[in-house]
């Protein structure tokens, strides 16, 4: 989906209407996560994977700061944001997932 595509119009207005029209900023959160995930995976079903467990992460690590004395928020606060860029780094230069990922997809060496 081009965000210069009339799909991506569409797209926008429904999803802009559906936010105005929910009243609980809840529903609004989780509207906003569906809608950035149906948008990733019209783009590129592949990428899915990483964007789930990124977004399990992330969650997970607000969850436990929330919960945690301070000492502890330090180390988590570093192991979480070493997990997600391990992740990105390992999806972006691995050349095995990229070709498993791309069904025989060629990555750039």
């Amino acid at each position: 989906m081009n965000i210069l595509s009339v799909v991506f119009a569409i797209f926008l207005i429904l999803l802009f209407v559906t936010i105005l029209l929910t009243k609980d900023e809840n529903s609004r959160q989780n509207i906003l996560l569906v809608a950035s995930y149906v948008f990733y995976a019209y783009a590129d079903v592949r990428f899915m994977p990483v964007l789930l467990a990124q977004t399990i992460v992330a969650y997970s690590s607000g969850r436990v700061f929330s919960i945690r004395n301070t000492h502890f928020k330090k180390w988590m606060f570093i192991m979480a944001i070493a997990l997600e860029i391990g992740m990105l780094a390992t999806f972006k230069y691995d050349r095995r997932i990229m070709i498993n990922a791309g069904g025989g997809m060629k990555a750039k060496k």
